[in-house]
């Protein structure tokens, strides 16, 4: 497509100007209502003609820049990238967890993109870099940014799979290779806790967190009738998983429900600024600068697993990893635990 602008004589030394357009093999005109002097006699001429002469130019790239949007539209045969993402959970069978994980992703996806994603082809080969800045600027855990950005890596081998006109992306690792150094809540200050704030709907949540090694997203699904007793033993369902719980739980929990589809946490929803909030309850509660993640919170039930005399192969049960190392890394918070207990290891429990 060719556009130029010319000039169609008139009477009394005056030419008025359009734009000629030739696309496709046609040629069509569009007068554009402005006409300049052939020959100016006077400054106020010339300086008509000049300022008539710049509206046409900026008119003919205005239209130019829009003929060539609307072809690059028509070239454009992929999806947008969350139309994209969609299909793709569609096609898979997703637990509610792995679920609400895929729609985080989509979330910061579409606030990354100003609420506008890009098709698939228009995306830069290293825009997960900028993604993971993007993440880290939103103040999200470094496990969190590495699991968003394996799933983007997934969807973007997907894509690359079934459109051709994908860009060959360039998967990244955000997984940093560093000392953990996470601030973990002690049995005391747990009781601490209790006593100050008993009735916090946060302190529940905490307890939980602190005595079943479960993340928050299992905590919120969990329902009374997921409650367990099987030789004398305690147990909350999860999925095909039963999983040992210390019997000072029920304490915590309403009596009434037992045995009802009621949640256990019903006043709680997981949102971006829940880890804020956990984080200033407990350093007001504690006045301790502790910054604590609910995913700290595991690291806490390791500690009182461990200093109850539970050997690493039960406890690596227990958290459902597969391998012991992953375990191991625990054993480095050992020393924030200085109490000690004189129960039996065969009675599960221990008050709080």
């Amino acid at each position: 497509m060719k556009i130029t602008i010319r000039k169609y004589p008139l009477k009394d030394n005056r030419s008025s100007l359009y734009l000629d357009i030739y696309k496709n093999g046609t040629r069509t005109k569009e007068y554009l209502g402005l006409y300049v002097f052939d020959r100016p006699e006077n400054n106020v001429q010339k300086e008509h003609s000049e300022k008539n002469r710049m509206r046409a130019e900026r008119l003919r790239l205005n239209l130019l820049e829009k003929y060539q949007e609307e072809l690059a539209l028509k070239k454009i045969n992929t999806p947008q990238v969350d139309t994209f993402l969609d299909s793709y959970i569609e096609s898979e069978k997703l637990s509610k967890i792995s679920l609400g994980h895929w729609n985080g992703l989509k979330k910061h996806l579409r606030a990354f993109f100003n609420y506008s994603p890009p098709h698939l082809e228009q995306l830069e080969p290293n825009f997960q870099e900028k993604f993971a800045k993007y993440l880290r600027s939103e103040g999200l855990k470094q496990n969190t940014i590495h699991q968003y950005i394996k799933k983007l890596d997934l969807l973007c081998q997907q894509a690359m799979n079934k459109h051709s006109k994908s860009p060959q992306f360039i998967s990244i690792n955000t997984k940093a290779e560093e000392k953990n150094d996470r601030d973990l809540l002690t049995v005391e200050e747990l009781k601490l806790l209790s006593q100050k704030a008993p009735k916090h709907p946060l302190l529940l949540a905490i307890k939980l967190g602190a005595m079943t090694g479960l993340s928050i997203s299992e905590l919120l699904e969990l329902t009374y009738k997921d409650i367990a007793l099987e030789d004398n033993k305690v147990f909350f369902k999860i999925g095909a998983n039963k999983i040992p719980i210390f019997p000072t739980v029920l304490k915590f929990l309403d009596e009434r429900k037992m045995n009802t589809s009621s949640k256990i946490l019903p006043l709680l929803k997981y949102s971006r600024i829940f880890n804020k909030q956990l984080k200033e309850f407990i350093q007001s509660h504690l006045h301790s600068h502790k910054v604590i993640s609910f995913s700290s919170l595991k690291y806490t039930y390791i500690m009182i697993l461990l200093s109850r005399g539970f050997d690493i192969y039960e406890i690596t049960k227990f958290i459902r990893v597969k391998s012991i190392a992953t375990t191991q890394k625990y054993l480095d918070y050992i020393h924030l635990y200085n109490t000690t207990y004189d129960k039996p290891l065969d009675n599960f429990d221990f008050e709080l």
